[in-house]
Formats: structure tokens, C-alpha cells, sequence
């Protein structure tokens, strides 16, 4: 019942308008390399290296350093330089990717590929370089088989999180962490098969499990997995079903029998739950099914959480739930809050376009919810938007002066738009 239910939602996910773009041309490419492109053009693409396999076109995985992005395609990683979208390292992957951590530590990544038909192959990436550091799998391969069967993980696919110096993974059976510098497994622990796994690294390690129709959120120790910080236990029928923070903790959860998701929020030092937030009628929620992406849609910076809706954004406090403003945008395009790099005064929303309006960023004040500045996108920018198809796998992101939208979900075609980057 309950994954007939997280795909129905993940549809209804998918009909929110997050948009890819047309790459049969780039302007950047034929401008004058030595002039800045102007605010609202786009300054350059990326498309697809490489053509999926059938059936294989998972491409989730994108990362930040300070000067590059990396993207991961079903067999490939590659890096840009954020600036001028330059390649500046790639390399093919040993097998189809299935599983890679949404957040990097120590500008490493760990990403997992399958094994025949499971997702059991463990790489650890250095992103400033493409240097593989180790290659680990979690099963042998005597074993990977009969240990590691499609029936076991088909329910909950294989999570990765990093987080102080060690990689996370859970699946269905069991769980276990290892060193980002060797690859050397530390901790692990079997347990009964679960229906829906996740985890989240960065500042602390959250891991949720749905399992008989209940969902327990536990603040891990990567050195001890038997002996979490915390636990919590939700009302039977509720399950985690993002993790939008790790400090404080914030959770989206959503009901078994369907309705709106909503937010919960938990003490990072105690697992105490703190403030709910309701559900909104006016909230549009990307990905948030997409382990490996967060939650397009919601956004935690310090004790606010940003909401994006239809026709506006929305700022709740993460103290006592309650709203502290609402930014109003056009009536009928959804506005997504955006992260935005070393400016802890503003956050950005960013308005889809429309076949007869370009999109729009606006910086917007953390204190009041005015916005402070807007660049509209130019026409050349707003033809490719308006040949767009909508999409729920995206991220989007301001680094290096660029708006970064990712297609971070599949990658269905050779000539797919892996990242559109516009200039701000």
C-alpha cells in the first residue's frame, strides 16, 4: 500500500513545474568568451555525455565545490568549472549507477553501481579531482547474490550519506558505515527488512526506516551504528519521507492512507520533536522521493524553512512553526526557494517560466520577505524555457554568480540538458 501511495505522490511530484531545457544551441558558446554574459542570459550548458542504456537512465548525484559542479549520469561523472562551464575532469563508471550521497565531506563523494541487477559496488570520489579513492562492495561476490537479492532491496533501494569522515549506507536488511579514506567498514548491523530507507549527512547523520508501518528517526555515531545519539519513533502510519535537514533535523512526513505531506522538526542534540508545521494547500513540493536530492520545494537555513507554492513563497520558523512571511510572485508559476552561496541575509526563489512569461529570480530578504532584487530572464533565455518540459527531479542552486539548474532525476536522451547555468 504504501509504495502504490509514494508513487502516486511522486507523480503528482513530477507535474510540478521545474524545468530542463532545449540544447541544440549555446549562445555562450559562440559569444565573445572575454565578456561577461549580462544578468538573465544563459552563460553556458552541459548536456548528456553519454547515451543511457535501456532502462538505466538514473542519473542522481550532483555535487558543489567552490569552483565546480559535478553531475553524475547513468555511467559517467563529470565536472564543470561553475564560471564557464569548461570540462574539467570525467571519468566512466565501472557499472550502471544506482545509489550516491546527496551532500559531500571533505569535498568527497561516495556513489554505488550495480552488480548485476544490485546495487552493492561502493567508489568514493574526491571532487576537486575525480580521483577514485577505493572501491569497496558490500557484499562479496560469492555472496552478492543470494545476500543481496532484487526481492530484498526493490522496496527500499540502497541510501548513502557522508558525514565525518565515514560513509553511511542502509538498505532493507541492514546497515553499515566505512572510512572515507580507506573504504574500511567500521560499523554494521542487520535488521528485520524494512519497506522505505533514507539518511542525510552534512552537520549530523539522520537515517529514517518505515518498517510494519512505523517510522523511527535516529541521529547516528558512523563509529558505533548500534548505539544511536537518538531515536524517535513516529505515529504509527506516519512515515519520514525526506530528510530536509540535518541540524536541527527536519523531516517531511507523509500518511500511509495519502493526504499532504508536512514538516516535522527535532533537537539535534536530544531527538526532542520540536514544532510541526501543517500541510498547505498552496505548497509545491518537487523530488522530495529523490533520496540522493533532497526535497526541490523546501529548503532549511537556519531556523527558517523556506516553502515554495503556487503564486508565492513561504517562510516558517523552525522554533514554533509558525509563518513569518510570505513572498507573493505571479499568481499562476510556482516559486521554488534556492540556496544561495555565503549571503546568510537573502534567499533566492526562483519563478518558473510560462509559455508567455520568462523566469525569474528574486533575492529576498530573510528578515521581511521583500525582495530586495529580481533579474527577469532575457528573450534568448526565455525561448529555451518556453520549449521546456516539466520535470521533478531538479536542483537548483547560486554558486559563482549562476542560477544552476540541474537535471538531477534521468537522463532520457544522449541530447538531454544536464545543466543549464544563467547567468545572475
Amino acid at each position: 500500500m504504501l509504495i502504490a501511495i509514494a508513487v502516486v505522490v511522486l507523480c503528482a511530484c513530477v507535474g510540478c513545474a521545474i524545468w530542463l531545457f532545449d540544447s541544440r544551441s549555446n549562445p555562450a558558446a559562440d559569444a565573445d568568451k572575454s565578456a561577461a554574459p549580462r544578468a538573465g542570459t544563459i552563460a553556458w550548458t552541459a548536456q548528456a555525455r553519454t547515451k543511457p542504456s535501456k532502462g538505466a537512465n538514473t542519473a542522481l548525484g550532483t555535487w558543489f565545490t567552490d569552483s565546480l559542479v559535478v553531475k553524475a549520469e547513468p555511467d559517467m561523472l563529470t565536472a564543470y568549472d561553475i564560471k564557464s562551464g569548461e570540462k574539467k575532469w570525467s571519468f566512466i563508471l565501472s557499472g550502471t549507477l544506482c545509489a550516491a550521497s546527496r551532500e559531500a565531506d571533505g569535498n568527497r563523494v561516495v556513489i554505488a553501481t550495480l552488480f548485476g541487477q544490485v546495487c552493492t559496488d561502493v567508489t568514493a570520489v574526491d571532487l576537486r579531482t575525480g580521483e577514485r579513492s577505493w572501491e569497496q562492495s558490500i557484499a562479496t561476490e560469492e555472496k552478492a547474490g543470494p545476500a543481496l537479492t532484487p526481492a530484498k532491496w526493490r522496496k527500499a533501494p540502497l541510501a548513502i550519506a557522508v558525514h565525518g569522515g565515514y560513509a553511511y549506507l542502509s538498505w532493507a536488511t541492514g546497515e553499515e558505515s566505512r572510512s572515507l579514506v580507506d573504504g574500511k567498514r567500521v560499523s554494521q548491523q542487520k535488521r528485520k527488512a524494512c519497506e522505505m530507507v533514507n539518511a542525510a549527512g552534512g552537520p549530523e547523520l539522520i537515517s529514517t526506516a518505515y518498517c510494519g508501518s512505523t517510522s523511527t528517526i535516529r541521529s547516528l555515531d558512523p563509529r558505533d551504528l548500534r548505539k544511536p545519539k537518538w531515536s524517535s519513533t513516529m505515529a504509527k502510519g506516519t512515515f519520514a519521507s525526506s530528510i530536509i535537514s540535518t541540524r536541527p533535523a527536519v523531516v517531511m512526513t507523509s500518511r500511509d492512507t495519502g493526504g499532504a505531506a508536512a514538516f516535522s522538526v527535532f533537537d539535534s542534540a536530544t531527538g526532542h520533536r520540536g514544532a510541526d508545521i501543517a500541510a498547505n494547500d498552496f505548497w509545491q513540493l518537487g523530488s522530495c522521493f529523490l533520496t540522493a536530492t533532497g526535497c526541490t520545494g523546501a529548503l532549511v537555513e537556519g531556523d527558517i524553512l523556506y516553502v515554495g507554492g503556487k503564486g508565492m513563497g513561504m517562510a516558517y520558523s523552525l522554533t514554533d512553526g509558525k509563518s513569518r512571511w510570505t513572498y507573493k510572485s505571479d499568481t499562476n508559476r510556482t516559486t521554488f526557494p534556492v540556496a544561495v552561496a555565503g549571503d546568510r541575509g537573502k534567499v533566492a526563489f526562483y519563478t518558473v517560466p510560462s509559455s508567455e512569461r520568462p523566469g525569474r529570480l528574486s533575492y529576498v530578504s530573510v528578515k521581511t520577505g521583500s525582495a530586495v532584487r529580481t533579474i527577469t530572464h532575457a528573450d534568448a533565455t526565455r525561448a529555451r524555457e518556453a520549449t521546456a518540459q516539466t520535470h521533478g527531479g531538479t536542483v537548483l542552486r547560486i554558486a559563482g554568480d549562476r542560477l544552476l539548474v540541474v537535471d538531477a532525476n534521468d537522463i532520457p536522451t544522449e541530447a538531454t540538458d544536464t545543466i543549464l547555468a544563467i547567468a545572475g
